[in-house]
């Protein structure tokens, strides 16, 4: 079976930290159990799965082979999904038209970021003062099972004029994409600014394909956020 490309995402703290109940029956399974999610439908981390311990220092939850979160005793938090049957465009075959879907992209990044501020707020021990974020891909640039070579291509903007898509995607220049950011915690909850943070992934990656700043869907007015009303206005 071929798997495909996949995103990934990561957070960890700046300063040493732990997770205390990484290996008890209650406390962290709980919240990777039942992430926060901005919506039950949408592309989030919810996996239905049950934690179970991998090497004594780490928790992990997966479904299928479409999303993989996993949890270190140090409080590193990734997770990988593939943009088959999950963030790639509609239900077609997704390795004929490897589109991604900038609404699940968006999404997924947010609720990751969510994610890890929940943690933050009840599980890390000490808090650490900052968080270094990654975004990243893999085979954006593959071959399928019929040995055809494709990439992965983003358009711009939100679901909209598909006459014009071809005109304004946008083809992975290369294989792989990483990069990394530092986002401060605050004092008080909330002790990331979601929002903020996200959009900073999100904008790392539209860049990467050649995009500007005013493609990313989904922003606040100033596009400087995500604003995920719009989102959970979809239904």
């Amino acid at each position: 079976m071929t798997v495909g490309p996949v995103m990934y995402l990561a957070a960890a703290p700046k300063q040493p930290a732990v997770v205390p109940t990484l290996t008890r029956p209650r406390g962290v399974r709980d919240l990777l159990e039942e992430p926060p999610h901005s919506r039950y439908s949408g592309f989030n981390l919810l996996t239905l799965d049950r934690a179970s311990i991998v090497g004594g220092n780490r928790l992990r939850v997966s479904n299928g082979t479409r999303k993989h979160i996993d949890l270190l005793a140090d409080g590193t938090l990734t997770a990988v999904a593939t943009f088959n049957e999950f963030l790639g465009w509609g239900r077609r075959d997704f390795f004929h038209d490897p589109k991604i879907n900038g609404v699940a992209v968006v999404e997924f990044t947010y609720d990751f970021v969510l994610l890890y501020e929940r943690l933050l707020a009840a599980h890390l021990d000490p808090r650490p003062n900052c968080v270094r974020f990654r975004i990243g891909l893999q085979d954006a640039i593959y071959t399928d099972d019929g040995g055809n070579e494709s990439a992965l291509y983003l358009s711009p903007g939100p679901i909209g004029d598909f006459a014009l898509d071809e005109y304004r995607r946008k083809a992975a220049p290369s294989q792989a994409f990483s990069e990394d950011m530092d986002v401060s915690v605050a004092d008080e909850e909330p002790y990331l600014d979601i929002a903020s943070a996200s959009y900073e992934l999100i904008r790392r990656l539209y860049n990467w394909f050649g995009h500007t700043d005013d493609a990313i869907p989904y922003t606040s007015d100033d596009e400087t956020a995500i604003d995920i009303e719009q989102i959970k206005a979809l239904g």
